[in-house]
């Protein structure tokens, strides 16, 4: 016996999704490419650049590099992808 699982509606915010739009549009200049470490690993960083009235300067990460060892999931928790060889492709996502 298989049970389905509902749709689940997916979990992004508004913010997130004006983020993104924001990141495609040629109008908005003040995205950067920053390298850093997320959970103590090298990654590449997406990062919003706001200059501050005092002359300042805030970077806000929008978006992170997948590294070697994070665990992605769908809605539902199950990872979406399978171990591989170095090198080899990995299965598509499941969503």
């Amino acid at each position: 016996m298989t049970t389905e699982r509902p749709l689940v509606a997916p979990r992004l915010t508004k913010e997130q999704t004006e983020a993104f739009h924001a990141l495609r549009n040629p109008d908005y200049g003040n995205f950067v490419l920053l390298s850093g470490h997320v959970n103590g690993e090298p990654a590449a960083m997406i990062c919003v650049l706001t200059t501050e009235a005092d002359g300042g300067a805030t970077i806000t990460p929008m978006y992170v590099e997948v590294t070697k060892t994070m665990i992605l999931t769908n809605q539902w928790g199950d990872p979406t992808q399978t171990e591989a060889a170095p090198g080899a492709a990995s299965e598509p996502a499941k969503l």
